[in-house]
């Protein structure tokens, strides 16, 4: 038959508070339910875009990169590159500046090579 414990033998690793856990158990549950929404990037060149496209529509079969250091019309700063109605031909360099588009580039060459996705691929 088992011996009891000895109190100066017995277990003494401190447990954690379970009133500590239940605390955090909403904030812990509402960080993983909380979607996460688009790039900022992003959606600053949605904006520039809808705002001076002629075609409302334009953003539909639009694919766009991730921003990369570069230069717009020979300004330096993060570049994202997109591309309007599936043509590679036709890539615009947008030129950001405290989350806002500063300039653009039609055709700029930095947008030549660079891989893009489709625009509802990117987080949107």
């Amino acid at each position: 038959m088992p011996q009891p414990m000895p109190a100066d033998k017995a277990d003494t690793t401190p447990q954690e508070n379970s009133a500590d856990q239940s605390a955090n158990a909403p904030a812990q549950a509402a960080a993983a339910r909380k979607p996460a929404g688009p790039p900022p990037y992003k959606a600053s060149v949605a904006a520039y875009i809808k705002r001076y496209a002629v075609d409302s529509n334009s953003l539909k079969l639009a694919k766009i990169g991730t921003p990369f250091q570069g230069s717009v019309n020979g300004q330096k700063g993060s570049v994202v590159c997109v591309e309007l109605g599936g043509l590679s031909t036709n890539r615009t360099a947008y030129l950001l500046k405290d989350d806002a588009v500063a300039n653009s580039e039609f055709g700029a060459p930095a947008c030549r090579d660079k891989h893009l996705a489709p625009w509802d691929n990117t987080g949107a």
